[in-house]
C-alpha cells in the first residue's frame, strides 16, 4: 500500500482561496492544507479550519506581501516599501549571502505562533515559492521546527512525472533511508525531522493525476509522497495578489472530480494527512 498526503496550498490568501481548498478537503481527494498567517483572509480561512476540523500546516512566507514582524527586525528581507522582496529577489540576495538566516526564523517563528493564536496547531511546515530549496532558507527551516515542535517538513525532492524505473529507485531508497535512520535514532535517542519520500507536482489534467496514482500503486517502500495543488474559487482578492489564477480553478475541478475520486479509493491506496506521517 502507497501512502499519499494531497495539499493544498495557500489556505488564507484570498476569500476564494479558502473557500476552494476547503471544498477540495470535505468535497474531493486533498488532505491537507497550508495556511497563510501573513495574508487578507487568514482571520477567516483559521475560523473555517478550526470549525471544519482540517489538518492544516503553516505555509511560511518571506516572499510576498508584509512580514508579521516589526519591518526593522527583519529588514534584509524587505523592500524599501517594507514588503518582502519577492522570490526573484530574495534567491538573488541569498546567493549573495545578503539576507539575515536569524531574521528569517523570527519571522517563520512568528508565522507559527500567529498560526496557534488563532487556534490551528499546525500539522507540518512549507514554504511559499518553495523557498527552503535554498540551503540557507533550508537551515532556518529545520532549526525553527525543532525550536517550535512541529518536526514534519515539505521535503525538497521533487517531480513532475513518474515512470516504473523511478518508483522502484524511491521505494529502494526508502527502505536503505529508513534503516539508517532507525540506527540512529536507536544510539542518540531522538526523534528527528519527518518528511515525504518525494513531492510530486502534477500537470492539471485529469489523465496526468490518474496515471500518477496508478504508477504509485506500485510503490513497494513504507514512506509517504506529497502531490501539491492549489484548489480555489478565483474571486478579485486573488487576482489583485497573483498572476496565477484560472489554473487554480482548473485545478478545484481537478481534485474534486469523481473519476479522480473513484482512481483513488482503491485498497493499495491510502489517502493520508501530515499528521499520520
Amino acid at each position: 500500500m502507497v501512502r499519499v498526503i494531497v495539499n493544498a496550498d495557500d489556505i488564507g490568501l484570498s476569500p476564494g482561496v479558502t473557500r476552494g481548498i476547503t471544498r477540495a478537503m470535505t468535497a474531493g481527494i486533498a488532505t491537507s492544507a497550508t495556511f497563510m498567517a501573513t495574508m487578507p483572509d487568514a482571520e477567516g480561512a483559521a475560523s473555517r479550519i478550526v470549525a471544519d476540523g482540517l489538518d492544516v500546516g503553516v505555509h511560511l512566507n518571506i516572499t510576498q506581501g508584509r512580514p508579521l514582524m516589526p519591518a526593522r527586525a527583519v529588514s534584509s528581507l524587505l523592500d524599501e516599501g517594507g514588503e518582502f522582496l519577492g522570490h526573484a529577489r530574495l534567491h538573488a540576495r541569498l546567493r549573495q549571502r545578503a539576507v539575515s538566516l536569524a531574521e528569517i526564523e523570527a519571522e517563520f517563528g512568528r508565522q507559527i505562533e500567529r498560526t496557534r493564536e488563532l487556534g490551528i496547531e499546525p500539522t507540518h511546515l512549507d514554504t511559499h515559492h518553495h523557498m527552503h530549496s535554498s540551503l540557507g532558507v533550508a537551515r532556518a527551516l529545520h532549526r525553527v521546527a525543532r525550536d517550535h515542535a512541529v518536526p514534519k517538513l515539505r521535503t525538497v525532492r521533487s517531480y513532475r512525472t513518474l515512470d516504473d524505473e523511478l518508483v522502484a529507485r524511491l521505494g529502494a531508497a526508502d527502505r536503505r533511508r529508513r534503516s539508517a535512520r532507525g540506527r540512529a535514532a536507536s544510539r542518540s535517542g531522538r526523534r528527528d525531522l519527518r518528511m515525504p519520500i518525494a513531492l510530486l507536482k502534477p500537470e492539471t489534467r485529469l489523465d496526468d493525476w490518474i496515471g500518477l496514482f496508478d504508477r504509485l500503486r506500485t510503490f513497494s517502500g513504507e514512506g509517504a509522497f506529497e502531490i501539491i495543488c492549489h484548489p480555489a474559487e478565483p474571486d478579485d482578492e486573488l487576482r489583485r495578489l497573483s498572476t496565477f489564477v484560472e489554473s487554480r480553478e482548473l485545478e478545484l475541478m481537478l481534485v474534486t472530480a469523481p473519476e479522480l475520486i473513484a482512481a483513488v479509493s482503491d485498497p493499495r491506496i491510502e489517502l493520508i494527512s501530515f499528521r499520520d506521517l
